[in-house]
């Protein structure tokens, strides 16, 4: 069994949760919250996933005349990067 402690606004909102109707007691509110708490930290993961299928749809359009335009479109960020490489104190 773990204890926690809360502080006064925490206590405040669970009790005021309460008497709202809309849990029964502190341990209904403390499993909404880390049910909560769960979905958040899985939508990261459900992100990735949505992108990488998205990414590898597109990688099934992608064609020559895409790869041109992509090239030329870039050429000047690449000169920049170069010159700015060239100019650098860096090695």
């Amino acid at each position: 069994m773990m204890n926690i402690s809360l502080n006064s606004e925490q206590e405040k909102f669970i009790q005021s949760q309460i008497a709202k109707g809309k849990y029964a007691n502190i341990q209904q509110v403390i499993d909404s919250a880390l049910k909560l708490l769960e979905k958040q930290e899985a939508i990261p993961a459900q992100l990735e996933e949505k992108l990488n299928y998205q990414f590898d749809e597109l990688a099934g359009t992608w064609n020559e005349a895409d790869e041109i335009e992509f090239l030329e479109n870039t050429k000047p960020c690449r000169e920049i990067e170069k010159n700015l490489w060239k100019s650098s104190q860096f090695y």
